[in-house]
This record gives structure tokens, C-alpha cells and sequence, in this order.
């Protein structure tokens, strides 16, 4: 999922600051410059610390306990996506676009140059992010 585990100090500092919903949020690594866009599952992690998924971490090249930078952000709403599998045994799956449609309900939002992860019959699929329209 597409999703981040924050403290509840964020919601607090959030609510504060009355952003707009849903909470989207712009993920930076700036040890390289890599960024990436997510939302939020719940406030429950400790102090300090947000809990990634381990694909976004790779994305991001990130290690555990790496220095991440979190801005609250406005997205425009997705109408275009062009999706490449790293390999074509998805492609070859019984009905690859019912179980990606199942699947993106999984993520709040996708970045170009993301590589996402599909869980499907107890396989990973690895999918690119090649286009997405009207930003990227």
C-alpha cells in the first residue's frame, strides 16, 4: 500500500493547521533527492518515527532509521495511468485488469517512476508507474 504509519503528534499538528482532505503527503529521501507522494493509514507510531512499506523505502533508497522529509500536499485527481509489469507472467495472469483495479483501491496515489508491488496468489508482481496524466 501506498500508506505511512505517523505519530500522533502529525494528526495534532495537522488538524492545527487545517489542511484539506484527503491527507496526501510528498515522502523525500534528501541524502539523494528521490521523492514520492502517499497517504496516511493512522497515527499510532512512535515519536519520530514513520513506518513505510518496504517497496517505498527501496523506491526512496531508503534504509531503516534513514532521515525522511514529510510535506502535507494538494494532488490533482488521477484520470491516466500507464502501468509496465516487470515481467509478462501478470500480463498472463487469468484477468490482469479486474486485479488491477482491485489492487490500485490499495493506494492513494501513484507517482511516474514509482515501482509498486501487487500481491496476487501468493506471488509479488513488481509495476512500474511509466505515465500519469494530468501530473506526473
Amino acid at each position: 500500500m501506498h500508506i505511512v504509519i505517523l505519530p500522533s503528534s502529525a494528526l495534532h499538528e495537522l488538524a492545527r493547521l487545517n489542511i484539506t482532505y484527503p491527507m496526501l503527503f510528498m515522502i523525500s529521501n534528501p541524502q539523494v533527492g528521490k521523492k514520492s507522494y502517499c497517504g496516511v493509514l493512522e497515527f499510532s507510531a512512535e515519536e519520530g518515527l514513520c513506518y513505510l512499506p518496504y517497496w517505498m523505502m527501496n523506491n526512496l533508497f531508503l534504509e531503516e532509521g534513514s532521515e525522511i522529509i514529510l510535506r502535507n500536499v494538494n494532488l490533482q485527481k488521477g484520470k491516466f495511468v500507464v502501468l509496465q509489469p516487470h515481467e509478462t507472467a501478470f500480463i498472463n495472469l487469468a484477468n490482469p485488469k479486474a486485479i488491477l483495479e482491485q489492487e490500485l483501491t490499495n493506494y492513494s496515489c501513484l507517482m511516474k517512476g514509482d515501482t509498486i508491488n501487487i500481491h496476487y496468489n501468493q506471488k509479488d508482481y513488481l509495476i512500474d508507474i511509466v505515465e500519469c496524466k494530468p501530473d506526473d
